[in-house]
């Protein structure tokens, strides 16, 4: 049944209610949403809790806006509501466990008690004494319940950094239920209506009561990673904040940052998929860093305004570097089974390919192999260059030389094999060349084709032959990087020259 509620927080408000002879109590069943709300008459123990009762279904604050702060119930459930909903039909996901869980709040928890908390089974508020008013505001039910959503996700462990992570996400839950539900309030401002000051500011942590560090490593309030998790957690909530909205300033390590906000609507969908399906129990904040940003992939792309975004807000408040939108492989071999890599642009240098090793490379801008790329007899490189590049009308791809040789807007995919010689030994000289070179085949000789390629693998040309030594005059050979084929009784081997 829905009823009418004159919240203590919220204004006046549909509830959902259930009917139990002639009263209705705060139990509703609807929509697939399970939500229950309790009396814990300043008790401790659950078991003794009672029903919230009323007449007519008619919730008012004549009768609920007393000293006992019984309207704070009515936020509760409110609140409770409004978080599934969020959850339901922003990310589809059925209550904090995913399942379609009672959500059960359990509100006047003890004698002046000033705090809320989940205790892995429901929510329970304190009516405040000294600090607080009644602890059931939409943020902070928003909050608790984002504590149960941890836990059925990434479970992160409530401690270091992996704490602070937990009650960040809880935090940002919290922000994002009253953009949903509320948006006239300050949704950056966690507590704003049970305190004053507010509790936490994420959009300048170090305002918040008491202060947060707003950047990792230094800075006010900055202690160390092991800080408590309701310190640390700044960092992460004005990670959020900036990547919302967006932000330039210069952070306290020194990093000067200009961040184009997304808006909230995307940071969200890629803060509860880093959650959902990348974030572990020890999950640090370099973790959550690389976390987001594949989310961030996962979702818009690899070179998509949303990842640049998610990258430098975590560059503001100091936790890795600044979007480059390059991987650069250096110094490393890649053997057995096969590898891939993706990123906007790919360089590579001084990397070997073993044998019985595929390497998939796959660059939304540009694929540079530069000077020390090796693939050995028996491996395959296979590369892919622009495709649903963003950002970007000319996607490259450059074989490997000391720079970036062709542009190209159309290549889809090229599969090039780089071996050294596989049963084929051939030499190439003068190599550079001006497009006239002489092959010459060491060895014995069978019948054998000679095929031209450009960079970007297009087939020029073709030669059978059986003669030791071939000259070859291509005077159409603009200035650039080129490869040379030689197929002999299922054997290859590919070179490259360069044309001056």
């Amino acid at each position: 049944m829905t009823g009418t509620a004159e919240t203590r927080y919220s204004g006046t408000r549909s509830i959902s209610t259930q009917q139990n002879g002639s009263t209705y109590r705060l139990r509703g069943y609807d929509n697939n949403r399970s939500i229950e709300t309790y009396n814990m008459n300043k008790g401790t123990n659950y078991a003794s809790a009672t029903d919230f009762t009323d007449n007519d279904n008619y919730w008012s604050a004549v009768e609920y806006h007393n000293t006992n702060k019984d309207d704070g119930a009515l936020d509760a459930h409110w609140g409770a509501m409004m978080t599934y909903n969020y959850f339901k039909n922003i990310h589809s996901r059925d209550s904090y466990d995913n399942n379609g869980a009672v959500i059960r709040s359990y509100v006047h928890y003890g004698t002046n008690y000033d705090n809320a908390f989940w205790n892995g089974l429901c929510m329970t508020y304190g009516d405040g004494h000294t600090r607080f008013d009644i602890l059931t505001s939409l943020d902070v039910v928003a909050h608790e319940i984002g504590h149960g959503v941890c836990t059925y996700t990434a479970n992160l462990v409530y401690s270091g950094e992996s704490g602070a992570i937990n009650e960040s996400f809880s935090d940002i839950w919290a922000a994002c239920v009253q953009n949903y539900a509320a948006p006239s309030k300050n949704i950056w401002l966690i507590g704003d209506e049970i305190a004053n000051p507010p509790l936490r500011n994420m959009s300048n942590p170090q305002l918040s009561s008491p202060g947060q560090p707003a950047t990792y490593g230094g800075g006010p309030y900055w202690t160390g990673p092991n800080a408590g998790v309701h310190t640390n957690s700044g960092i992460m909530n004005h990670w959020f904040y900036i990547l919302s909205v967006g932000k330039s300033g210069t952070n306290g390590i020194g990093n000067v940052y200009n961040v184009t906000g997304i808006g909230i609507s995307k940071a969200e969908k890629i803060a509860y998929r880093a959650e959902a399906v990348y974030m572990t129990a020890n999950t640090n904040f370099a973790n959550a860093r690389t976390y987001t940003i594949q989310a961030a992939a996962d979702l818009y792309g690899d070179c998509s305004p949303e990842l640049v975004g998610v990258t430098n807000a975590w560059h503001a408040v100091g936790v890795g570097n600044k979007f480059t939108g390059t991987i650069i492989i250096s110094d490393t071999s890649f053997n057995s089974g096969t590898h891939s890599i993706t990123a906007c642009t790919i360089e590579i240098s001084n990397t070997i390919i073993e044998p019985n090793t595929t390497l998939k490379i796959h660059g939304h801008e540009s694929v540079v192999l530069k000077q020390g790329f090796h693939a050995q007899a028996g491996s395959n490189v296979r590369i892919t260059a622009g495709g649903q590049t963003q950002g970007n009308p000319n996607p490259s791809y450059s074989p490997p030389s000391n720079d970036n040789i062709e542009d190209t807007s159309s290549m889809e995919e090229l599969a090039v094999e780089f071996p050294e010689i596989i049963g084929v030994d051939f030499a190439i000289y003068p190599n550079p060349n001006d497009g006239n070179f002489t092959l010459k085949i060491t060895g014995e000789v069978q019948p054998y084709t000679i095929e031209i390629f450009n960079s970007i693998g297009g087939l020029l040309g073709y030669i059978n032959c059986q003669d030791t030594i071939v000259n070859i005059r291509r005077a159409d050979l603009n200035t650039g990087i080129y490869f040379v084929k030689i197929s002999m009784s299922g054997k290859i081997a590919v070179k490259k020259i360069i044309v001056q």
